[in-house]
């Protein structure tokens, strides 16, 4: 096992002392780095699932896949919609779509229609 040596001011060293009881200097401290590493990982894990749940709320209140693309059966019926409206309607639609702020989904697709 590898040796690590570091300086503790007595205080301290009699405050880690008095906290190990019956168990080492050594112990004591190798056992809370290890409590510590635990409670790290822990809280990692913990703040991981919650990046994921916050991720999937906003996707879910977005009807979007994460990459801004709505869930497939959305997307078929937009093209249907698209497909019988045609492109004047379409445009007089993501107008108003865009005027209220929120992002027009696939607007490339008609750029450069001059109807």
């Amino acid at each position: 096992m590898a040796s690590v040596h570091f300086r503790l001011s007595e205080s301290m060293k009699s405050e880690l002392e008095w906290r190990a009881g019956s168990k080492t200097l050594s112990r004591y401290m190798i056992e809370m780095m290890e409590r510590d590493w635990q409670r790290s990982d822990r809280y990692d894990d913990i703040l991981a699932a919650l990046d994921d749940l916050r991720a999937s709320q906003r996707n879910r209140e977005s009807g979007e896949d994460g990459h801004g693309v709505p869930p497939g059966w959305m997307a078929e019926v937009l093209l249907l919609l698209r497909s019988m409206a045609g492109p004047a309607a379409q445009r007089s639609a993501q107008t108003e779509v865009k005027r209220t702020g929120i992002d027009v989904w696939g607007l490339d697709l008609l750029e450069g229609d001059n109807e």
